[in-house]
């Protein structure tokens, strides 16, 4: 993962070091080149198989984010699409100070296919991973605003398809109903 060295990822967890690599040491040109080989390759196993392919990005950088890269990429291969993970978008948010996540999910909406919906605590520290998405999770503590997400997105696509990517066992059945009711009420 290409990532912006000028700011904090303290907070994110990545499995050992050489997972990541700072912008200086691999520039845009590299990365564009890097991708238009990946989606190429993809989007050609996706023909041979007739298989739908869907790009979950692990943390999204500013050569994604910025600029027409990924979506000339979505538009030049229309056969990827992408998942859009509310808790990930949500801890990007709060590390990068140059991501906009309004802008970036009405930009990616009619190319995404799948959501993975859960909610995530980001403060000082994140916690809480994989919580249920639940209309009361307030955002001044640091929970995601899931409706916001929610919004921007059914508001561009309707048709996508949702996985509640969420620990069910530390709510209740009522709790859980309401959750899944909630975000299905978007679509």
């Amino acid at each position: 993962m290409v990532i912006d060295e000028r700011l904090n990822w303290e907070k994110c967890k990545f499995s050992h070091k050489d997972e990541t690599i700072g912008e200086k040491g691999y520039g845009f040109e590299e990365f564009k080149n890097q991708c238009q080989y990946t989606f190429e390759k993809l989007s050609e196993l996706s023909k041979k198989y007739k298989i739908q392919i869907v790009l979950e990005i692990e943390m999204l950088n500013k050569y994604l984010y910025q600029g027409k890269l990924l979506k000339d990429l979505l538009e030049a291969y229309p056969d990827l699409k992408l998942c859009l993970d509310s808790a990930r978008i949500h801890v990007l948010s709060n590390i990068d100070y140059n991501f906009d996540y309004n802008i970036f999910i009405k930009e990616m909406a009619k190319y995404t296919y799948l959501l993975h919906i859960s909610n995530i605590k980001v403060t000082d520290v994140i916690e809480n991973g994989h919580h249920p998405a639940l209309m009361k999770l307030n955002e001044q503590d640091g929970w995601s605003n899931i409706g916001e997400f929610l919004n921007i997105i059914s508001s561009e696509n309707k048709d996508v398809k949702v996985l509640f990517e969420h620990r069910s066992d530390i709510l209740t059945e009522d709790e859980l109903n309401e959750c899944y009711d909630w975000v299905m009420s978007y679509f």
